[in-house]
């Protein structure tokens, strides 16, 4: 047992690190992205500069289009999605019930996480979209995102899988007009942001998508598909996604991997305020509303846990995500509150007892589809069973 024990270790050691850059310092952190990419994410505790961006990008929009347009229904309207692997599948069934009510607004500031990154960009496009997040969410299965490769992980490799089939799902859907529209709802002053984590600083990153889609041109397609690969790629089950910072030889790279590393969800950064933006808007922002779709369940659930290592690890790690998600919720509610702001929490009812043996199973999203999308339908805006 040692010698086989030592032999891993050997081999570990010997293995390529697989990356295809020098890692980045700290001093890259800010630098432009993919070689001319710049002021395209941020961290969240650059407080002063979330507030530069933000009231640049909102005093602007309101220069150039009024109040009138972009808040025309007389609100401002936040959607948070969470993370949750094939229990994305709730949040995309829930959007279609909520088009079909006739009751779902257009969205000023969309946000994802792991699946929810996968659903935001066309959440954030428009009820138009809600047919592609059906089609993903009910005939995905395993073989159409990853191919197992435990011999890889072992010599050295940085997972367990090989994305490169989801890559080219992403890159499927994600096209040269759907990147179009996002930046023309950009343009009009809307947000997608989307959250990953850089392992290399220990941080998580808040991706503005919006602004890459307007500053376009070579590698904008291709660099946000990356983004919503690297905010779903959950670390040890797939590989970490090599973002490229700096420009020309002095390239250096940055490992990133799902945004549920730090988070379960987000919506602002703590601290920063929207009623800061009532003076930037003519007539305010109106009647402020979170949306906060969790693709899972949220109370504590009782269910023995069997002893080998992976039921041990599997419920450990959805107890965190759980607790942690419930956290998240809390920081939202409190950050509304100093804006008067409403938060509507749905998530998953603890009714539900579906099962799957696979990660990516259809009938089991096709169910939970379903449940979300009756609940939207029928206009449900707080926690079932709760």
């Amino acid at each position: 047992m040692r010698a086989a024990f030592a032999l891993l270790l050997a081999i570990a050691a010997c293995a390529p690190s697989g990356r295809l850059l020098a890692p980045a310092g700290p001093a890259d952190l800010d630098g432009a992205v993919a070689g001319r990419f710049e002021n395209i994410r941020f961290f969240p505790d650059q407080v002063d500069r979330i507030t530069q961006l933000r009231d640049e990008a909102l005093r602007s929009e309101a220069a150039r289009i009024g109040a009138s347009e972009l808040l025309e229904d007389g609100r401002f309207d936040i959607l948070v999605l969470s993370g949750g692997g094939a229990w994305g599948a709730f949040g995309a069934g829930y959007l279609e019930g909520w088009t079909q009510s006739g009751a779902r607004p257009e969205f000023e500031v969309v946000t994802g996480i792991s699946t929810g990154a996968i659903i935001a960009p066309f959440a954030f496009i428009g009820a138009q979209e809600d047919s592609r997040l059906r089609t993903f969410y009910t005939t995905t299965q395993d073989s159409d995102l990853f191919r197992i490769a435990p011999l890889f992980a072992l010599r050295g490799g940085s997972a367990v899988t090989d994305t490169t089939p989801f890559l080219g799902v992403i890159d499927r859907e994600i096209t040269p007009a759907v990147v179009a529209r996002i930046a023309d709802e950009h343009r009009r002053g809307r947000r997608l942001l989307i959250g990953t984590t850089n392992l290399d600083a220990e941080r998580p990153v808040v991706w503005n998508i919006g602004e890459i889609a307007v500053q376009g041109g070579p590698g904008a397609e291709a660099l946000i598909e990356r983004i919503i690969l690297a905010s779903a790629s959950i670390p040890g089950a797939f590989p970490p996604v090599e973002i490229a910072v700096g420009e020309g030889e002095a390239q250096r790279g940055e490992l990133h991997v799902d945004g549920g590393v730090t988070r379960a969800l987000f919506a602002l950064p703590e601290g920063v305020s929207l009623a800061a933006l009532d003076d930037a808007l003519p007539g305010g922002l109106g009647e402020i509303r979170y949306h906060v779709i969790v693709n899972g369940t949220l109370a504590p659930e009782y269910d023995p846990v069997e002893t080998p290592l992976f039921s041990i690890a599997s419920r450990a790690l959805t107890t965190m995500i759980k607790q942690q998600t419930r956290d998240n919720i809390a920081a939202i509610r409190a950050s509304a509150a100093m804006d008067g702001a409403e938060v509507n929490v749905i998530a998953v009812p603890e009714s539900f007892d579906g099962e799957s043996d696979t990660a990516f199973d259809p009938a089991f999203m096709s169910e939970l589809f379903e449940i979300g999308r009756r609940m939207g339908l029928a206009g449900q805006t707080e926690v079932p069973d709760a």
